[in-house]
């Protein structure tokens, strides 16, 4: 006996592509896009190093080069997922199907745990160097990192951020060195250092950006550059003028 596959109605075709996201809306560029902006590459690079080298020493690369090995596996075995299960929700759908509803279900929700300690850890790293900095040297005081952290939290919510975050990200990547490198050091290398990298990822943004229009536009945005720089222009103009957009 052949199997016939059922066919579906013109409305129930238009019912499920409403429901769901259509299939090759999101491209290479936007999944690639979300990824490193989830990873963040200046945080990492910039505290998570020295933490692990203070507890591995000399073995650190040896660490850094088992950790791929084993993420290269992970991401292999995920780009075969998505391929036979494309759906936004990720390693729910994965697990759900292929284990059991209740372990990806369970999964979900432990996401939810994981992204917020995720989100916070470098910015706590930095508020209890800082804690440590200031108890060491010639003022003396042992403020908790929480108070630290809940300070520089509100300063950095209150005060209006630049365009492209110019001198806030330099002056952050400043603070950061300053807890590893001496003064003078800083001042010359680290500052160019955090020009460059600034630059690097001033660069991929905007490419990562005009790469995923062709995406949008064939997936029904009809996004153009110049609708994207139009509503950007348009939303600063309201923001200055208190108006709404």
């Amino acid at each position: 006996m052949s199997a016939v596959a059922p066919q579906t109605t013109q409305s129930q075709g238009q019912a499920s592509d409403q429901q769901g996201l259509a299939r090759g809306a999101i491209g290479l560029p936007g999944v690639l896009m979300q990824s490193i902006t989830t990873v963040a590459p200046a945080i990492g690079m910039l505290f998570t190093i020295q933490f692990i080298a203070s507890f591995a020493g000399v073995a650190a690369p040896l660490g850094y080069l088992l950790s791929f090995v084993l993420v290269l596996a992970i991401a292999a075995c995920v780009s075969q997922l998505a391929r036979q299960l494309p759906n936004s929700g990720v390693f729910f759908t994965y697990i759900s199907r292929t284990v059991h509803p209740r372990v990806g279900w369970l999964t979900g929700h432990l996401m939810v745990l994981y992204m917020p300690a995720a989100t916070f850890t470098s910015p706590i790293f930095l508020c209890v160097l800082l804690q440590q900095e200031l108890d060491g040297s010639k003022l003396g005081w042992n403020i908790p990192w929480w108070l630290i952290f809940l300070a520089i939290t509100g300063v950095v919510l209150t005060l209006p951020n630049s365009p492209g975050l110019v001198g806030q990200f330099h002056a952050a990547i400043k603070m950061g060195l300053s807890a590893y490198l001496p003064v003078a050091v800083v001042n010359s290398r680290g500052m160019a250092y955090a020009i460059v990298l600034h630059g690097v990822q001033t660069v991929w943004y905007i490419g990562a950006g005009i790469l995923s229009l062709p995406a949008l536009s064939r997936a029904g945005a009809h996004v153009s550059l110049a609708d994207a720089v139009r509503e950007s222009t348009h939303a600063a103009e309201a923001e200055v003028t208190g108006e709404p957009g």
